[in-house]
């Protein structure tokens, strides 16, 4: 899972991860332009947006329930 909030650090790292021969990617973006970056890499093995770039082509994306962890956490500490 990556998770960065620079564009540039964010192709660096993938570029990285690929090098690696993972089988895939689990991204939160650092931005809605996710893959803008000019030194991003062309090729990717399959990826899924988290909680970012809904319906970028090309990629599947999910939400999480970012509101319920916080309740659910809030409720613990309480």
């Amino acid at each position: 899972m990556l998770l960065t909030k620079r564009l540039a650090t964010e192709a660096r790292r993938i570029e990285s991860l690929i090098a690696r021969r993972i089988d895939g990617l689990l991204v939160v973006a650092a931005s809605d332009d996710f893959g803008a970056h000019p030194g991003f890499p062309e090729r990717l093995p399959p990826t899924v947006l988290v909680d970012r770039a809904f319906g970028h082509p090309g990629f599947d994306t999910v939400a999480s329930a970012n509101f319920e962890a916080a309740y659910r956490g809030c409720r613990h500490l309480i």
